[in-house]
């Protein structure tokens, strides 16, 4: 409910009046890909990782002071986890465990969120970063 009848809080329009300066400070390029289900081809053509690129965009990656470590069989895992926000639009992109994977920074994050509001500036991805074993 408004505080003034027939006055609206936030004007039609906001949250695209604001995109701009958010896509400002994403300065990073980055490349986001899906990995395949599917069986290597025969013969393995020279560079392939079953990867395929769904989108490219500038980001920027924040760290957010998280940071995992475990043991799983018998391997020490260590993992830190990061924020990367990418301008509005964009195609689907996948999340959690078989989530997609977003190549910045000479680094491999793999998306296992992403948060959403009712006005968005931008799109925001919660990324794990595997320090133990960089993500393909």
């Amino acid at each position: 409910m408004s505080p003034l009848p027939g006055w609206n809080v936030i004007p039609p329009g906001w949250a695209e009046h604001h995109q701009p300066t958010n896509e400002g400070t994403q300065t990073a390029e980055a490349v986001f890909k899906r990995i395949s289900g599917g069986p290597a081809p025969y013969p393995l053509p020279p560079g392939w990782d079953g990867a395929e690129v769904i989108w490219s965009a500038n980001v920027r990656v924040q760290e957010l002071k998280r940071e995992g470590r475990g043991e799983h069989a018998d391997q020490p895992t260590h993992t830190r986890e990061y924020l990367i926000s990418a301008p509005a639009g964009g195609p689907p992109i996948r999340s959690g465990e078989q989530g997609d994977v977003i190549h910045v920074l000479g680094r491999s994050f793999r998306v296992i969120s992403e948060q959403f509001g009712s006005l968005a500036w931008g799109r925001d991805f919660t990324c794990v970063d595997n320090l133990t074993q960089q993500n393909p």
